[in-house]
């Protein structure tokens, strides 16, 4: 350290260069004049030149002593410059390395507070989850877990030790792992977050139905460290739902039943004409086979009349049997266009008892469609008959236009009718249970139609005519994803 550098003093330091100055200049007038005096006792006659040579002498040793002086004076100043820039230097390091000192110790006691913080968000986030009725875990990109809290334990009846480590895919049915890998596929930082639900074995072999709230644990540069799931058990829910659909399956095959006892007098109509037709042909070729003679080209004749009328009165009944069939959903794919004509069919001779026309405009082309066939012809069939009974009510131009048309995603079938329309206030009750615009009715087809319409993950509306009447519109998705219990 520079401190014993302070012990001379500056007075001292200041001195140094005058002394060894002045000692160099008496040394060398001193020995300018031994020298001299010595010339002088020997020749008498070099006196001038030798008192010119004293002074030159005399410069010269002034003149080198007064650059010697120079010189120690500047290393004097350039060494005291230095000292006071290395004191200096010490100083602002000194204090530079008190200040890292000061906040190194400020960082570390930060640090424990973050440390002491930490560990206590942790037992309060555990004591959280802990005590959550949700199944909660986490658990890597190829389904290994990392995580997973009481409740999930009790749920599969293992321990933490068992099931951390391993994969949680021999939990789920091989039918439902499909569905699970692909909705985890789906996540990235464009989808964070995914709901699924699926089944999954129960210790006791039971199959449980389970929903799931997945997302995607990142770190700073958007990397995927891992994935967390929070899930809940939907089996109630779940039983619920098919009860729900169990009991709206016997109330569309109550109100199949019900417009089956209504045209009962018009199906037997329906079926006496062909039946009639087919014996008055039948009666023709037996008076023709009494009558003798070649008659072939009338028999045949005949008998194709015959055959034409049975084949009529036989996609009578067979419409008929349709409709009236109990049965579980069926789920095919179809050709649109060709069910709507069957059920416009089905409903002719109604339509003709009202003095009602139905026009139709199916868009070609239509892509095929997945669906429940049976809810949907049930929905067609309310449609029609509500729009039916509400023209020959209140009108005298009495048409329904039924159309169909198609986007990217959905199919639409949208049934028109030419009657007076509802008021605002109706059309907004008109899909409540038990709301009807006709007295002698219940009022719960158009709440099942709607009903039987969401099943199909499609939606059911209305809306005013721009001059009278009003719209139906059924809107089906084009890819519908057939529910699990029925594949």
């Amino acid at each position: 350290m520079p401190e014993p550098l302070r012990v001379r003093g500056p007075l001292k330091q200041a001195m140094y260069p005058i002394a060894l100055a002045a000692i160099y200049t008496l040394l060398g007038l001193l020995w300018i004049f031994i020298s001299d005096r010595w010339l002088l006792t020997t020749d008498s006659d070099t006196d001038t030149f030798t008192q010119i040579n004293l002074i030159k002498d005399g410069l010269f040793v002034l003149i080198t002593a007064a650059l010697l002086y120079w010189l120690m004076k500047s290393k004097a100043r350039l060494v005291q410059n230095t000292r006071s820039e290395l004191e200096t230097s010490v100083q602002e390091r000194t204090a530079e390395l008190s200040a890292a000192n000061a906040q190194l110790q400020s960082e570390a006691a930060q640090r424990q507070q973050a440390e002491a913080a930490l560990r206590e968000s942790e037992a309060r986030y555990r004591s959280v989850v802990e005590t959550q009725s949700e199944l909660i875990c986490r658990f890597l990109a190829d389904g290994t877990l990392t995580f997973i809290n009481s409740t999930y334990c009790r749920y599969f009846g293992r321990t933490a030790e068992e099931l951390l480590g391993c994969k949680f895919t021999p939990l789920i049915p091989p039918d439902d792992l499909a569905i699970v890998e692909q909705a985890l596929a789906s996540l990235g930082p464009g989808n964070p977050t995914v709901t699924m639900e699926h089944r999954v074995i129960k210790p006791s072999g039971e199959v449980a139905w389970q929903q799931w709230i997945d997302s995607i644990i990142t770190n700073g540069d958007g990397q995927v460290l891992e994935l967390q799931g929070v899930g809940r058990d939907i089996t109630e829910r779940k039983r619920a739902e098919d009860k729900l659909r169990r009991l709206q399956a016997e109330l569309a095959q109550a109100a199949r039943l019900s417009t089956l006892g209504e045209m009962a007098k018009s199906l037997a109509h329906e079926l006496n004409q062909p039946l009639t037709a087919i014996v008055t042909y039948a009666q023709a070729c037996l008076n023709l086979l009494k009558a003798g003679g070649e008659q072939t080209k009338q028999l045949t004749g005949a008998l194709e009349q015959v055959v034409a009328e049975g084949l009529r009165a036989g996609e009578v009944i067979r419409r008929t049997r349709t409709l009236a069939q109990t049965r579980s959903s069926r789920w095919e794919t179809l050709d649109l266009n060709v069910m709507i004509r069957d059920i416009v069919a089905f409903v002719a001779w109604k339509a003709r008892q009202y003095a009602v026309s139905i026009r139709l405009e199916l868009a070609d082309n239509l892509p095929p469609l997945t669906l429940d066939i049976t809810q949907i012809q049930q929905i067609l069939l309310n449609l029609l008959n509500n729009s039916i009974e509400m023209l020959s009510a209140h009108c005298k131009e009495r048409q329904i236009t039924l159309s169909t048309s198609a986007t990217d995603a959905t199919v639409e079938i949208a049934v028109a009718d030419s009657g007076p329309g509802l008021s605002s206030a109706d059309l907004e009750d008109l899909f409540n249970s038990f709301f009807t615009a006709k007295p002698d009715k219940v009022g719960v087809g158009l709440a099942l139609s709607r009903s039987l319409a969401e099943a199909q993950g499609g939606r059911l509306r209305a809306a005013p005519n721009p001059e009278h009447g009003n719209t139906f519109y059924l809107t089906l998705p084009l890819h519908q994803k057939i529910p699990s219990d029925e594949t």
